[in-house]
C-alpha cells in the first residue's frame, strides 16, 4: 500500500493500523457518530424514483444473527413471508437442506431455494415464477463474480425490480450484499476491481466485512472512481436496512456502519458512523453535510491560543 498514492482519509486509517483502534481515532479526528433523527424527515422526496417502495438489508458478512433473520422475515411479511434464497456457489449435495433449515424454522410461511446454473437459466420464465409470488428473495455469501455472471442483466433482475415495487425486501449477505448496488466491487483486497451488480440500488457502493477486513482503502478507491456516489461499509454479524421510498436507514446487528457522504464545492466527503439501533434518513445527512462550517484555525493569529 505504501507504493500508491493515497488519499488523506486512506492516509489516517493507516496511520494507526489496528481495526480496535478505528472507532476511537474516527471520533477523535471529528468524523460524527450518529443517532436517530425526528420523523418527519422520512417524508422527504426519494433519492432513487425508480423503486416505488421496498427495503434493502445488506448484512456485512459473517454471522446471519437471529435478530437479522427476523427482521428480515417481518420485513416479507411476517407469518405471510414467501422467502426465495438465492445462493452465491453451487451447493455440494445436501446443501440445499443446510441453507434451508435456519429459514424454515423463521416463522415464514414458504422457503424456496433458487440456484441458476447459467444465465440462459436465470432467464427461463419457468425457473423465475417463484420470484412472482415471493415477498422476500435473499442472497448468500459465497462469490459475488458468481452471482453476477448470473444473474445481472437477467428476467431475474427484472423480477427483482418488481419485487421492490410491490414493497417486497431484498437481502443480500456478504456477496450478496456486494450484488445489490450497481456499482459493484467484484474482487480485489489492495486494488478493487469492479462489475455491475443488480442496481436495486444507484446511488450507492457497498463494501463489507469491512473493519473485520480493513476495507476503508479498497472502498476509498472505488469512491474516487465515483464521488457523486455515497459509500457504505458494513461490518460483520451487521445489517443496514434501507427503506428506498426514503432512503431511510436503520442498523440491526452488532457492529457498525460507516457511510461516505460525497463532498460538494467546498466540501470534502465526511464518514458518518452509524450504530447498531441507529435511524437516519439520508437526505438529512447531507443537508447536514451541506450546513458544516469547519471551525477556522487561528493558530497564526496574534493572541490565539
Amino acid at each position: 500500500m505504501s507504493s500508491k498514492k493515497s488519499s488523506p482519509w486512506a492516509r489516517r486509517f493507516a496511520a494507526w493500523g489496528l481495526i480496535p483502534l478505528v472507532l476511537c481515532v474516527l471520533v477523535a479526528a471529528g468524523i460524527r457518530e450518529v443517532g436517530s433523527i425526528e420523523p418527519d424527515h422520512a417524508e422527504k422526496a426519494p433519492v432513487d424514483a425508480r423503486v416505488a417502495g421496498g427495503s434493502l438489508m445488506i448484512v456485512g458478512g459473517g454471522a446471519v444473527t437471529p435478530a437479522i433473520r427476523r427482521e428480515f422475515v417481518e420485513l416479507a411479511g411476517g407469518s405471510q413471508a414467501r422467502i426465495v434464497l438465492i445462493p452465491a456457489c453451487d451447493l455440494s449435495p445436501g446443501g440445499e437442506e443446510g441453507l434451508l433449515s435456519p429459514w424454515q424454522s423463521s416463522g415464514a410461511a414458504s422457503v424456496t431455494v433458487l440456484n441458476a446454473r447459467d444465465r440462459q437459466m436465470a432467464d427461463d420464465p419457468a425457473f423465475c415464477a417463484p420470484l412472482k409470488q415471493a415477498t422476500g428473495v435473499w442472497f448468500g455469501g459465497g462469490y459475488q463474480a458468481l452471482l453476477a455472471e448470473r444473474y445481472v442483466d437477467t428476467l431475474v433482475q427484472d423480477e427483482l425490480h418488481q419485487l421492490l415495487a410491490r414493497n417486497g425486501v431484498v437481502g443480500g449477505c456478504s456477496a450478496g450484499a456486494a450484488l445489490l448496488s450497481r456499482v459493484m466491487i467484484r474482487e480485489g483486497d489492495a486494488t478493487p476491481v469492479e462489475a455491475r451488480g443488480l442496481d436495486l440500488i444507484s446511488d450507492a457502493i457497498v463494501d463489507q466485512h469491512f473493519l473485520a477486513r480493513n476495507r476503508v482503502w479498497r472502498l476509498e478507491q472505488m469512491l474516487e472512481a465515483h464521488p457523486k456516489l455515497v459509500g457504505l461499509g458494513i461490518d460483520e454479524a451487521t445489517a443496514l436496512v434501507i427503506d428506498l421510498r426514503n432512503w431511510r436507514m436503520r442498523v440491526v446487528g452488532e457492529s457498525y456502519v460507516f457511510a461516505w457522504i460525497p463532498g460538494s464545492e467546498g466540501h470534502l466527503p465526511r464518514i458518518e458512523i452509524l450504530h447498531p439501533g441507529d435511524d437516519v434518513v439520508l437526505s438529512q445527512l447531507r443537508e447536514q453535510h451541506l450546513a458544516y462550517n469547519p471551525p477556522i484555525d487561528r493558530s497564526g493569529v496574534s493572541g490565539g491560543e
